[in-house]
């Protein structure tokens, strides 16, 4: 199976249980919630106002979760960028120019991805440019040495984070237009040698975020706003409020002073929800700041300095979604069963979203734990069984075969002139050839036997219920058989082969360790007698 077959095999098993989870917590969910809206609709109807609330409670909860998904994976994102740059991209800008071009076409949510060297020059470039993303030419490259972003971010230590306050992006010293809003994410970077290098930084499109939460928002009867910790709108449905804090003329329209009351109660609680006399207010905070972030209030100014930082608690977002009294009073003198039943669908739209996202987290977590465990046992290169699995099954076959008066064999299999073919083509090479070898041992033996890599170019193999040495021999020999076929490597063929050694097990009080070593001693004696040999444990003892 090929590596893209895998992971298109792989996706699928994990859509599928998602979708098992999710099925199944949906309609244990819903029915429940079903038969309470039944229960209580014939005994009173349902309190519309207590709906309501539940409703943007739910929904602003939504909301919370897809702006944080969203900034951590720009975090990841920055990180990835770090890493290919000491893995990759230290002397290579050429290439790393193609790979940012390839990043931002793909990912579709940066305005800029740019390296900039520790002196402050741009090297690399690439400007998203509406969907058709295109890299810098050199010479259009400038000094950003005396920006506030590059200034904040060189200072800090490897495995810290820049972000900038959620902003509009400022062009010779404007607000470019159309509005942009904008977040620079960066980071320091370092060569092999643990020296910094510069720093990566990405131009994030803010507007990604706001979509979100207006999508989101649909589902619920309030108006959604996105406020920041001064107290300005950076969202909401009159758009001539948001960004007071960017120009001279708004700087009086803040959601703080149009709602000074309710501002008093949002401000100083992480999540909140109450009614007055104006309607129904539910909000969160939105720290989007890990422990490792840094931040600073920016300067619109072109070589303008930041004249405070501040770290994760200092700064926040207000997620505040606000049901006016007029709609409340709207869909109580509307209430009947159709509103019910509407009620109710809107409710399990809900649950659906959060339900499937619970189910991604239980299966991802699943997956992890899964895969913590095959690391454990399979090997990587390979993924047959490693040393500590082999053993394992070794000690089980062994009890298995004493129980049961059956006889057990274990190969031990070293390749021939696998060195030679490191040596002259690389551990590329090397690495088609193990990973070869175990695909052509595994095709020779039964679904009982088991073959495991035992380190290096060393090979084991169990085989159960084996009624005679000759029948040892005889997969021996077709797995020599096949391994003496050449491997295609850099478009060239090349011989391997292999040394086998078997050792049966015939005495109950022999440990894992003994046999083995008799299988080991075996195989030295195969090589010792010219490779591509087959030598059982009892030619030593003949021969000796």
């Amino acid at each position: 199976m090929t590596s893209s077959a895998k992971n298109v095999s792989v996706l699928n098993n994990k859509n599928k249980s998602i979708l098992k989870y999710f099925i199944l917590m949906f309609c244990v969910i819903n029915i429940i919630f079903i038969i309470i809206v039944l229960v209580l609709y014939n005994i009173e109807l349902s309190d519309v106002e207590n709906n309501l609330m539940f409703k943007d409670r739910a929904v602003i909860e939504l909301e919370k979760q897809s702006i944080q998904r969203k900034l951590s994976g720009i975090f990841s994102d920055l990180s990835f960028l770090v890493g290919l740059y000491r893995e990759r991209f230290c002397c290579n800008h050429k290439h790393q120019s193609n790979e940012y071009l390839i990043f931002c076409r793909t990912k579709a949510i940066y305005d800029q991805v740019r390296f900039i060297d520790k002196n402050g020059m741009e090297t690399n470039r690439v400007n998203y440019n509406n969907g058709n993303p295109y890299i810098v030419a050199e010479q259009k490259l400038q000094s950003k040495s005396q920006r506030y972003y590059f200034k904040d971010t060189i200072r800090l230590e490897f495995g810290q984070m820049f972000v900038s306050p959620l902003d509009l992006n400022i062009e010779k010293g404007k607000v470019e237009l159309p509005l942009k809003p904008m977040i620079r994410v960066g980071t320091p970077v370092t060569d092999p040698d643990g020296n910094k290098s510069g720093i990566v930084i990405l131009n994030y499109l803010a507007a990604d975020i706001i979509t979100s939460i207006t999508e989101i928002a649909e589902l619920s009867n309030g108006e959604a706003m996105l406020v920041n910790s001064d107290g300005y709108w950076l969202y909401c449905s009159e758009k001539g409020n948001e960004w007071g804090f960017m120009f001279s003329d708004r700087k009086k329209r803040k959601f703080s002073m149009q709602f000074t009351d309710e501002w008093a109660q949002i401000s100083i609680k992480n999540a909140t929800q109450f009614r007055n006399s104006r309607g129904i207010f539910t909000s969160t905070t939105v720290s989007p700041f890990a422990d490792k972030i840094i931040s600073s209030n920016g300067s619109a100014i072109t070589g303008g300095a930041s004249s405070k930082s501040f770290g994760s608690q200092s700064y926040y977002w207000k997620l505040i979604s606000f049901i006016p009294d007029k709609v409340i009073k709207a869909q109580m003198s509307r209430f009947s069963l159709f509103n019910l039943l509407w009620l109710t669908a809107v409710f399990i739209v809900i649950a659906g979203v959060i339900l499937w996202l619970l189910a991604q987290s239980v299966v991802n977590k699943k997956l992890y734990l899964f895969g913590l465990r095959h690391m454990a046992n399979f090997d990587e290169l390979t993924a047959i069984p490693n040393r500590k699995l082999f053993l394992d099954r070794l000690t089980q076959a062994m009890k298995l075969s004493v129980r049961n008066r059956l006889m057990l064999a274990v190969l031990f299999i070293d390749l021939d002139g696998f060195k030679q073919i490191n040596d002259l083509l690389g551990h590329d090479a090397g690495d088609v050839v193990l990973r070869e070898t175990a695909k052509r041992i595994s095709s020779t033996l039964r679904k009982s036997d088991t073959v495991a890599r035992f380190g290096g170019d060393e090979f084991t193999v169990i085989l159960q219920n084996v009624e005679t040495l000759e029948n040892a021999q005889i997969t021996a020999q077709k797995i020599l058989k096949s391994l003496q076929k050449p491997y295609l490597l850099n478009g060239r063929e090349k011989s391997v082969g292999a040394s086998i050694g078997i050792a049966l097990f015939l005495d109950k009080n022999d440990s894992e360790d003994i046999l083995l070593k008799k299988a080991d001693e075996a195989m030295y004696l195969a090589k010792q007698s010219g490779k591509n040999i087959i030598k059982t444990h009892d030619d030593i003892i003949f021969n000796g």
